[in-house]
């Protein structure tokens, strides 16, 4: 199975790629190389990612089970930034991000070091054969980023899959919501984007 471009976690994660937040300006990160650290990072990373997906997929679930892919569109929409902003200030200076290579909401556009992760990824898994994990990378000013895969799931093309197949409510609503969307064209299994989790210094845990 072919990866198309910019993810799983649950079939939930593929929804919380329409309602990016922000992923910041480009850094300077580099790869990091202590093993014993990137074990409290990672863990702590996903912790962090799924209290964050918890919170909008309980949204988007109602939205999808009342209205469909439209009703979960505007949802998305709604709520995406304020459930994030909300989570990030439970964290304690971690921050929680979503970004793609091809991306719904213009603010989610990724940055340098972002990119090279994911069009990393899909070199080394162009056919689709090996399992993508986490990276840990050394981020600006001393601190940690880890980056999570998120994988299309059947669920996410109902607004991410072929536009042909769209519902003319659906595409109304992408083109008025987000009229500069690029997020379609996926297929189950390929990889929609990144959870991006960013530590300052010295803060793998809280």
């Amino acid at each position: 199975m072919k990866f198309y471009g910019i993810g799983g976690i649950a079939a939930v994660g593929l929804f919380l790629s329409s309602c990016e937040s922000d992923s910041g300006k480009a850094s300077t990160e580099k790869p990091s190389t202590d093993k014993g650290e990137h074990e409290e990072f990672l863990a702590r990373a996903d912790e962090a990612s799924g209290l964050l997906m918890k919170r909008l997929g309980t949204q988007l679930k109602s939205a999808l089970k009342a209205g469909g892919p439209e009703s979960a569109l505007q949802v998305c929409q709604q709520v995406g930034q304020p459930l994030t902003d909300a989570t990030n200030q439970e964290l304690g200076g971690v921050t929680v991000t979503r970004t793609a290579l091809k991306v719904r909401n213009p603010k989610n556009e990724p940055n340098e070091s972002d990119r090279k992760v994911m069009e990393a990824w899909l070199q080394k898994n162009e056919d689709g054969s090996m399992l993508l994990k986490s990276e840990v990378v050394q981020g600006p000013k001393g601190g940690t980023v880890v980056y999570k895969p998120i994988l299309t799931q059947q669920v996410c093309l109902k607004c991410h899959g072929d536009p042909a197949t769209f519902s003319p409510e659906l595409k109304a609503s992408l083109n008025q919501l987000y009229p500069n969307d690029q997020a379609t064209g996926f297929t189950e299994g390929s990889l929609r984007g990144v959870f991006k989790i960013t530590f300052p210094p010295n803060k793998p845990t809280k």
